[in-house]
């Protein structure tokens, strides 16, 4: 018997030997599902996921922090939280459209992502969905992160099109939002639409 996270090293892998090989899930395209404006950027969001999950309290986030983030112009934001959290959007007046009717499972969520040109989101199934993908995605890190997510990179040998966001002390939202409000700026201003 060996602990699964014991196997690298008893097969002697480094790093350096992950392959990241995206996507490595592939999606049917259906009918376009998500309209928007012209010359937006399509970017979906989730900030919580299941508050069952040992750790949710620190790798969720509350709704109202992403605020500075629906000022930059050119964006056209859509909801994929689900569960309970989804009701947090009936309680701030934000310019973003709750797409969690249309989400029954993973099938219509990564139906869904194929639409976006990112998706931002914390530590949850969504991300790694994204990534699978080969969709854009960053993702929100509390600051003691699983350990999926490795230390002090803001990339992952798991997903070439992840971004990864930390944490500069615990329970540090407002610096990650305003981190991501600084690049996605510059995603604006520098990515075709």
């Amino acid at each position: 018997q060996l602990p699964l996270l014991s196997l690298p090293k008893a097969l002697r892998i480094e790093l350096s030997d992950v392959r990241r090989s995206t996507p490595y899930l592939n999606v049917k395209r259906p009918a376009k599902l998500i309209n928007n404006g012209k010359n937006k950027f399509k970017i979906g969001l989730v900030w919580a996921g299941n508050a069952q999950h040992a750790n949710d309290k620190n790798r969720s986030c509350p709704f109202e922090f992403f605020s500075p983030l629906f000022s930059i112009p050119k964006i056209d934001w859509h909801s994929l939280q689900v569960g309970q959290r989804a009701g947090d959007l009936a309680k701030f007046d934000a310019p973003i459209a709750d797409l969690s009717m249309n989400l029954a499972d993973f099938a219509d969520t990564a139906a869904q992502i194929l639409e976006l040109d990112l998706v931002i989101c914390v530590d949850t199934s969504v991300a790694h969905l994204t990534g699978a993908m080969g969709t854009n995605v960053w993702v929100m890190l509390p600051y003691a992160p699983d350990w999926r997510w490795l230390l002090n990179r803001d990339d992952t040998p798991w997903y070439s099109t992840a971004r990864l966001f930390r944490q500069p002390k615990p329970k540090d939202w407002q610096t990650v939002i305003a981190n991501i409000r600084n690049a996605l700026v510059s995603y604006c201003r520098g990515a075709e639409i």
